[in-house]
């Protein structure tokens, strides 16, 4: 599946939107340091065709850290 990015320069925030069959998921990755980023996913129940998704299936969160090369 291919997913939609935006920026969302107000929350330094680079959003990934990706639809499936059954469900939407929404990535959001915010650098907070240079080799730190803070990540949510949201996954909610696919809405119909021009509704807005509001059921949340799944909610994960977590810290990366890149390492150095």
């Amino acid at each position: 599946m291919a997913g939609r990015f935006t920026y969302q320069p107000t929350r330094q925030t680079l959003e990934m939107t990706t639809f499936y069959n059954r469900s939407v998921a929404v990535d959001q990755m915010r650098l907070i340091a240079p080799n730190v980023r803070l990540r949510t996913i949201v996954t909610y129940q696919r809405p119909q065709p021009h509704e807005i998704p509001s059921v949340i299936d799944l909610i994960g969160f977590g810290v990366e850290h890149k390492q150095s090369a």
